[in-house]
């Protein structure tokens, strides 16, 4: 089928390689999970890459002064570089204190991935960003690395729906429950719409890039003319595994 140079492939490899990952952790529009069942189809990644998920950690800091959190992509966690709300939790972190550490919880930046995917509720849309967490990441994960019940879902010929059921709406009662829908089917019948799709998808790499400092301290409220410069402070093995074992909390109820 001529449209399949049009796509990358969802490789084996990359998929098992993140589910080590996870292990070791312990454009468009977006997509909103509905509650109830969402039945989406997981594009294809782009020619050149084995995975169709863009994973970031993310920041979410919620200010007195502001209704909604400050979102951004954790400096020190993406590209090894300072970041004043690690820096905070980790003093927050060192105090022993119980109210202090539950604080620090609450700073430590959360894994966010994204993906491509069309919403079969309302295919005209055409490629929609869908942002989640770790619960939902690790099971497409595991799926993708089930060949005998799973598979490469997101083959535009022989792949399958993924089935998104949210129960809950808030932060404290939302779950979830990911399952593959019975038969594969193709991405789509017509085989123009699916060139189409395959044009329209969004580069997922504009969700990796990382603020200037002076952007993040005054999107937190904080004069960077009063904040002296810091060298990033050296870090033995044992403390990058504890902080990388810090990011593994899930929270998919997020703004989007």
């Amino acid at each position: 089928m001529s449209n399949l140079v049009k796509w990358g492939t969802y490789d084996a490899g990359a998929a098992k390689q993140e589910k080590e990952d996870l292990a070791k952790e312990g454009g468009g529009a977006f997509m909103k999970l509905a509650v109830g069942k969402n039945v989406v189809r997981i594009l294809p990644p782009a020619p050149g890459r084995t995975t169709p998920f863009q994973v970031v950690h993310q920041h979410f800091v919620r200010l007195p002064t502001a209704p909604d959190p400050v979102v951004f992509v954790c400096p020190r966690m993406t590209v090894k570089q300072p970041c004043p709300v690690c820096a905070q939790a980790d003093k927050l972190r060192a105090t022993g204190n119980q109210a202090d550490r539950d604080k620090a919880w609450e700073l430590t930046p959360r894994r966010r991935v994204f993906c491509a995917v069309i919403d079969r509720e309302a295919p005209e849309l055409g490629p929609r960003v869908l942002a989640f967490g770790k619960q939902i990441h690790e099971e497409l994960v595991s799926l993708r690395d089930d060949e005998d019940s799973g598979g490469d879902f997101t083959h535009p010929v022989n792949g399958y729906d993924i089935i998104i059921e949210r129960k809950g709406s808030g932060k404290n009662d939302t779950e979830y429950k990911v399952r593959r829908a019975k038969n594969e089917t193709p991405l789509s019948p017509d085989a123009a719409e699916m060139a189409e799709w395959a044009e329209a998808l969004p580069d997922l790499a504009q969700f990796t890039r990382v603020k200037a400092l002076t952007e993040i301290l005054e999107m937190l409220g904080i004069d960077p003319d009063a904040v002296p410069e810091r060298k990033p402070a050296a870090t033995n093995k044992a403390t990058r595994q504890r902080k990388a074992a810090q990011t593994d909390g899930g929270d998919d109820d997020l703004p989007y």
